[in-house]
């Protein structure tokens, strides 16, 4: 269940002001278009990605792609999926600027 594999914004302040302020998943990419960061959002993807751009450790992200979730779903459980597909199809590694796998103590509620 790969997040729209097809659309990627760029990671822009004018393109993140186009994302939803609801809760949803998102990717952030580098230039080779290539998954770098996998994250969610309980609240607002906007905000999310507003602070993403604002670290220099996102610094050489360039895109990114999201997902809303359904009122009855949890965006944490969505990232945990996604990031152990990930692993899955890359021999147990997680994306290059994930720190870890998240976790409820990781997340928050942001």
């Amino acid at each position: 269940m790969p997040i729209q594999r097809n659309k990627w914004w760029p990671f822009t302040k004018l393109s993140i002001k186009s994302a939803p302020k609801r809760a949803g998943i998102y990717e952030l990419g580098d230039a080779k278009g290539e998954v770098v960061y996998i994250g969610s959002s309980r609240t607002s993807i906007q905000s999310r990605l507003v602070l993403h751009k604002q670290k220099s450790r996102f610094m050489h992200v360039k895109h990114f792609r999201f997902q809303k979730t359904s009122w009855n779903a949890d965006p944490v459980e969505l990232e945990r999926k996604f990031c152990r597909l990930y692993k899955k199809a890359h021999k147990g590694k997680l994306p290059r600027l994930q720190e870890r796998a998240p976790t409820e103590s990781s997340i928050g509620f942001w």
